[in-house]
Order: C-alpha cells, then structure tokens, then sequence
C-alpha cells in the first residue's frame, strides 16, 4: 500500500494551500480515513493532520527565506490562517516567523 502513502504525501505536497481533510485526502487515494491515517502514522511516524501540518510549515519557511511577503501573506499562501500562524509556527519550529526570517538574513 505504499504507493496509496506517496500519493497522498504528493498530493498534501502539492496542495499545501488548499483546505484539504484526511477525509478528503482518504477518498482521493482510494482508501477509508481510519486505514490512511494508519497507514501514515506507520510510515511517517506522524498523523495525517501533523504531516499536513510540517508541509505547510516547510513552504512558509521557504517564503519566509525567499521572499518579503508579509508574514500575513505568507501564512494565506500556504493555507493556514493568518491569525493562528505564528503560534503554530512557533509550536512546529520554536521562534515566531519574523524571528526565522530575520536569522535567514
């Protein structure tokens, strides 16, 4: 069932913006919800919602280093609101988006 796994890790890969569920991610690569979320916490160590997650944090990393956005901006361009950014962000990677942007200089 790997290759149900890798599409989906694609699929939440390039779809890091869109509001997408494990439900809907489930359906997409053919399985029930309860049976992809196992099969990625085995594979990944992590659940689908957290996997989800590390993506999106990833791109806004990348964004943050890269661009000028404003941090608003970066946080609707990677689909998490921007009210709650910078907390989740601080939670995933242990400083606020300004600080990481500022230490990339």
């Amino acid at each position: 069932m790997i290759t149900a796994i890798q599409k989906a890790i694609e699929l939440m890969e390039n779809h890091f913006s869109e509001a997408l569920n494990t439900q809907e991610i489930a359906n997409i690569i053919g399985v029930q919800r309860s049976y992809f979320s196992t099969l990625l916490k085995a594979h990944t160590g992590i659940s689908p919602y957290r996997y989800f997650m590390q993506v999106r944090i990833r791109k806004a990393c990348a964004l943050l280093e890269d661009s000028e956005m404003p941090v608003a901006d970066v946080a609707e361009a990677v689909g998490l609101n921007a009210q709650n950014f910078s907390r989740t962000f601080k939670r995933e990677i242990g400083i606020t988006p300004r600080e990481y942007r500022n230490n990339k200089k």
